[in-house]
């Protein structure tokens, strides 16, 4: 496996998940930068180029995110420890949330992104970003509204019984409810099937 992974193979986000057992964005690391308030131009950017590649014709061309990097693990469930491509990955699992919430397939989503109840992609940078990451594959999204004219996902996540408002104080956290807002908006109106 980690022979494959080095020779560059073109593969989904999806399907890294085939690949590794978890993917962790290190504490070294920043925090989420990509749904901060201030980056809305590359965030809008980057959500309009995967909406037009998710939406363009079944032959199309697919979207190359350019290579991730990072620190492959040989333990019984091998890991993948991100140095580059934290922000891109990010977003990605953050959208197949949505979409899976969104097109009721949660079911599968949680099969793929979670292990025991917990996120198989993970955000140790601080307390608050780990314990979010894993709420986001195991709580109870029912209550949670995504048709075009909802309310928008922050205040519908920060008001469920499952959200600590301590988490707030997390820039991750804080970011990634900014990117969902902004997934929300870029996605809302777009027809249905696209998590597959």
């Amino acid at each position: 496996m980690e022979q494959r992974m080095q020779q560059g193979k073109t593969i989904t986000f999806a399907s890294l998940f085939s690949e590794v057992s978890n993917v962790v964005i290190p504490i070294i690391q920043r925090d989420y930068a990509q749904g901060r308030e201030e980056a809305w131009e590359v965030r809008d950017q980057f959500l309009h180029s995967i909406s037009q590649a998710l939406t363009a014709p079944v032959d199309g061309l697919p979207l190359d995110l350019d290579f991730i990097y990072g620190n492959l693990s040989t333990e019984e469930r091998p890991t993948l420890s991100v140095l580059d491509g934290q922000q891109r990955l990010t977003t990605l699992f953050l959208l197949h949330w949505y979409l899976a919430n969104k097109e009721s397939k949660y079911a599968d989503f949680s099969e793929r992104f979670a292990y025991q109840g917990k996120s198989r992609f993970t955000y140790p940078t601080r307390t608050a970003a780990t314990e979010f990451f894993h709420a986001l594959v195991r709580a109870d999204n029912s209550g949670l509204k995504f048709a075009e004219n909802a309310p928008a996902l922050r205040e519908q996540i920060t008001d469920s019984s499952w959200f600590y408002h301590s988490w707030l104080q997390d820039p991750t956290v804080s970011a990634s409810l900014t990117m969902l807002n902004a997934i929300q908006s870029c996605f809302g109106k777009v027809p249905s099937e696209l998590y597959a």
